[in-house]
């Protein structure tokens, strides 16, 4: 299973081509997102893509503090979700989040900067 963490605008456009594809063969995928009252551009996208994803974790808003604790807890409901998949490989537009959770669960990473 090939492991989609969107968690921008940009990362939901940028994939769009690859995931279709991926759809079309039949290609065994999970994605996931966050969200936050102010923050929906993301499952906005995704949902007019027609995409089915888990939603984990928030933005964390403008305050340092306040997005670090968003990160950390994010990235304990990543673990939990994905260490009960069979996850051969993480795919993600720089997602500090899922590049650390993979790294932990031993998985690879294909990371585009």
């Amino acid at each position: 299973m090939i492991w989609f963490d969107l968690d921008t605008p940009k990362s939901v456009l940028f994939f769009k081509p690859i995931i279709e594809k991926l759809k079309k063969r039949d290609s065994d995928i999970i994605i996931t997102a966050r969200e936050a009252d102010n923050y929906k551009e993301v499952v906005d996208l995704l949902k007019l893509y027609d995409f089915e994803f888990i939603n984990r974790g928030t933005f964390g808003g403008n305050n340092l503090k306040d997005k670090l604790e968003a990160s950390i807890h994010r990235q304990k409901e990543l673990m939990e979700l994905i260490s009960t998949k069979h996850i051969t490989k993480l795919v993600c537009l720089s997602s500090v989040d899922a590049v650390r959770v993979a790294f932990g669960l031993g998985i690879p990473i294909y990371n585009f900067y």
